[in-house]
């Protein structure tokens, strides 16, 4: 029955498209439900019909109506930024009429418009502006969706109690906007990198504080206790209410806003390599420094995430190559075209990275897991064969290359081997 159904659908959706000259657009239709075999080989054809999936519709319906606008006004020629904004106010003034009125789909579907459009807001722009104007673009919106947040959290939340739930949202986006507002005031990029970089330790380093912090115990002593031999009764409270919903709030953080605090931190390191790539040729010594001080930010930054229990693979990756081929950038920059002292440094700089390996556990405090001193080998590997590369590339000649690789290849493999047992040794503890 679902697969006559859903042939009925597609052959219906298909013969539309067609008949409005927009065949190719039949084949959305295919691909939602090649998505949705795909996407669980247990699928049953009554989850369609579930209750779960009752809301849903109205997710949809809601999704072609704010599409259809927008190609209405695309299509009479209307300026197309007014027409998002006002789309943006629109699910915004229907979002709090349906805390007025305790329209419970409404909460959640015009949310969702909001959302939904403000993404189609930033990818549209993205292909029509410049750097520096969908900069400037991104600012002012980020700067518009907080003030959204904070009307909602400090003025509607006096009425309405439960909007407490945009408080995950409103600390993300407020971390956003103060660090584009660092980089959109700051002349110097790499500098306003720096102050980015700082900025988010300071809140990592709160966040970690607070997340840290528990309830002590306190004695209910008195006199009459004492003299009618009572029990002296100990409870664990906070020293005061702040620190204990401080507290709560961290440890109740779903962990997906954690993730994206993570983003932020590997947004400015992004962000570094993108402008080092731009400006290979330009870069003076004092922007060298600024360099890795960024780099050190992130690496601080990255370790105080790790002590919030939030470790997300993309991370983890960049944590470790960072640390492995930061060093290529800057000697690169440095030294220019001349090759040989670059594969020199690079050389040395593994050499070091890998045996720094057994100090690790020292210096992190055990904040590192097991995972993670496997990555470390693998980027010292990968550090490996791109030093090899580059010694071929070296105008020294060939014998020689051949026997400074084969003395490469000694120190640093006896130095992976002994690594990689020593990561053994430590699994088996």
């Amino acid at each position: 029955m679902f697969l006559f159904f859903a042939s009925l659908v597609f052959v219906g959706l298909s013969s539309f498209f067609y008949s409005i000259g927009l065949w190719y657009l039949s084949f959305l239709p295919l691909l939602f439900f090649l998505f949705v075999f795909s996407a669980s080989p247990a699928f049953h054809f009554s989850w369609l019909f579930s209750r779960q999936m009752f809301r849903y519709p109205l997710f949809f319906a809601w999704g072609a109506i704010l599409c259809a606008l927008w190609g209405l006004a695309w299509y009479l020629g209307i300026q197309l930024s007014l027409v998002f904004l006002v789309i943006l106010l629109f699910n915004i003034v229907l979002w709090i009429g349906s805390l007025i009125l305790s329209y419970e789909d409404g909460k959640q579907i015009f949310s969702f418009g909001y959302r939904f459009v403000l993404c189609l807001f930033l990818f549209y722009w993205l292909f029509l502006f410049s750097f520096a104007q969908y900069f400037s673009f991104l600012f002012l919106l980020s700067a518009l969706h907080v003030s959204y947040l904070a009307f909602s959290l400090f003025v509607l939340r006096i009425r309405f109690p439960q909007v407490i739930d945009l408080a995950y949202h409103f600390l993300v986006a407020l971390c956003t906007w103060l660090m584009l507002f660092v980089l959109w005031f700051v002349p110097d990029f790499v500098l306003s990198l720096v102050l980015a970089g700082g900025l988010l330790f300071g809140l990592y380093s709160a966040l970690w504080w607070f997340y840290k912090q528990r309830p002590v115990e306190q004695k209910q002593i008195s006199v009459r206790r004492i003299l009618a031999w009572e029990r002296i009764i100990t409870k664990r409270v906070f020293s005061s209410l702040f620190l204990a919903q401080a507290s709560a709030f961290l440890h109740e953080m779903p962990k997906h806003f954690l993730t994206s605090l993570e983003f932020l931190n590997i947004g400015l390191v992004v962000a570094l390599l993108w402008y080092f790539a731009g400006h290979w040729s330009s870069i003076s010594e004092f922007t060298q420094i600024l360099y890795w001080l960024v780099i050190a930010l992130f690496i601080w930054n990255t370790m105080l995430l790790k002590k919030l229990t939030t470790t997300h693979i993309i991370q983890n990756l960049f944590l470790f190559l960072i640390v492995h081929f930061a060093a290529y950038v800057s000697f690169f920059s440095y030294f220019g075209s001349a090759i040989w002292p670059v594969v020199f440094w690079t050389i040395m700089w593994n050499i070091f990275t890998s045996g720094f390996l057994f100090y690790m556990e020292r210096v992190s405090s055990g904040i590192l897991t097991r995972l993670d001193y496997w990555y470390w080998l693998v980027a010292a590997w990968l550090s490996f064969i791109c030093n090899v590369f580059l010694l071929l590339q070296a105008p020294i000649p060939g014998e020689l290359v051949f026997f400074l690789t084969l003395l490469y290849l000694g120190v640093e493999g006896a130095l992976l081997f002994y690594g990689v047992r020593y990561v053994s040794a430590m699994e088996e503890e």
